[in-house]
């Protein structure tokens, strides 16, 4: 993670290298792509030391994904640490999200700045309600009924443009330091089999959680619970709006909506 040190550096050698990196199905949505093509292109002209992704360093990484989503999220960490090995930063962005001209570097400048090892924009997910909406800012609340895994809680209310502290967030839009996929690797690249048996875990950062008494959290979630088992600090930065691309179905059913007010439109 960034320290004092790191910061000396790079006011010596430039900015630490990072690389962009997404997984996606047959396609991608529009204004990813043009998300995508600017922040690489802003990148492009910066000046040689300030530059994150288009140096040597740096760069980008897709891995295209069918419907197993862990498995390719695995993949992604996995090439990073392998095939960048002096780039300090991943960050993570989903196929069907939008951006503003520098919001990349501005994440990645802010989780340095304040020493987060994991640090996210501002995401929203919703069901097909509208009403449904919610930003992806969870913190721990106590542990789930029945077990010691830590129980999560949506955090509705947050400030304008800071940076929260929280304990969890998605992986949609997110930097994250080369420190913390590390320490996640060397506590959980193998898997107890019993019998003091061990064999290599093909899941060692992303992992759906099954709770015994039902409940379930998403690989994006866990990792985040990793993350902070290793002592990293999470957090998301509300001034770093994302915008989430979703389809939507236009018909009689909608237009009846629209017409009865626009908190009861659906998506």
């Amino acid at each position: 993670m960034s320290t004092r040190a790191e910061r000396r550096r790079q006011e010596r050698n430039g900015k630490s290298a990072a690389v962009i990196g997404w997984i996606y199905p047959d396609d991608v949505a529009g204004p990813f792509l043009s998300s995508v093509c600017r922040t690489m292109m802003d990148d492009a002209n910066l000046d040689l030391k300030q530059r994150r992704f288009c140096r040597p360093e740096g760069g980008y990484l897709n891995i295209s994904s069918g419907p197993m989503i862990v498995a390719s999220r695995n993949r992604l960490v996995k090439e990073f640490l392998e095939n960048f090995p002096q780039a300090q930063w991943l960050v993570t962005v989903d196929a069907d999200m939008c951006w503003g001209q520098n919001h990349v570097h501005r994440l990645i400048d802010e989780a340095e700045a304040h020493d987060f090892g994991v640090l996210g924009g501002l995401c929203f997910a919703a069901s097909r309600q509208i009403a449904s909406l919610y930003p992806t800012i969870y913190v721990v609340e106590g542990l789930a009924e029945g077990t010691e895994m830590p129980k999560l809680k949506r955090v509705i209310d947050y400030p304008e443009d800071a940076i929260v502290e929280c304990d969890a967030t998605g992986a949609a839009f997110t930097a994250i330091h080369r420190d913390v996929l590390l320490a996640i690797f060397n506590r959980t690249r193998y898997m107890d089999m019993g019998d003091e048996s061990t064999a290599l875990n093909p899941h060692p950062w992303y992992a759906e959680i099954y709770t015994p008494t039902g409940g379930y959290y998403g690989e994006d979630l866990s990792f985040c619970l990793r993350a902070r088992q290793e002592g990293a600090k999470i957090g998301v930065h509300t001034g770093i709006e994302i915008g989430h691309v979703k389809p939507r179905i236009l018909g009689p059913r909608e237009w009846k909506a629209q017409q009865a007010g626009p908190s009861a439109i659906t998506e």
